[in-house]
């Protein structure tokens, strides 16, 4: 029982870990499209 529970356990952390891995990445992409966008916004002031 507790090794049948102990990879559950593996296999959820697992998932986890790669779903955060997403969300991180997503972030940052986000994060350098908004630099992005301004640094096009202050070239078209110039």
């Amino acid at each position: 029982m507790s090794e049948e529970r102990s990879k559950n356990f593996t296999v959820l952390s697992r998932q986890k870990a790669k779903e955060e891995k997403r969300a991180a990445a997503l972030r940052s992409n986000l994060k350098r499209r908004k630099v992005q966008n301004r640094n096009r916004a202050e070239k078209k002031e110039k």
